[in-house]
């Protein structure tokens, strides 16, 4: 798998992940966008897959949520399911 093909199934991952908390909560994409102050198309890109989530949009989405930021991240993925020093970012860094 080449790299291209890892930020693509990262992305897909972490929007699957999104909906499925999004949905478990028996709420609505377009409820969740205006609580977090986006557009519509803003969180439906993101949800889509068309376009990655960036870390602020994860926090900003969990706090909505209620759940840490590294809820959208499989246990089998590429991130630890604790966060490591430094938070979302930190664990990031180690899964690199």
């Amino acid at each position: 798998m080449n790299l291209a093909d890892r930020d693509d199934s990262l992305r897909e991952t972490v929007a699957a992940e999104v909906r499925a908390h999004i949905a478990r909560q028996r709420r609505s994409a377009s409820n969740v966008a205006l609580e977090l102050g986006w557009t519509q198309t803003y969180l439906w890109r993101r949800l889509n897959g068309r376009v990655s989530f960036d870390l602020n949009d994860l926090e900003e989405i969990a706090a909505v949520l209620g759940v840490p930021p590294t809820a959208f991240f499989s246990q089998g993925g590429r991130l630890h399911s604790k966060p490591a020093a430094g938070g979302l970012r930190g664990a990031l860094a180690v899964a690199a």
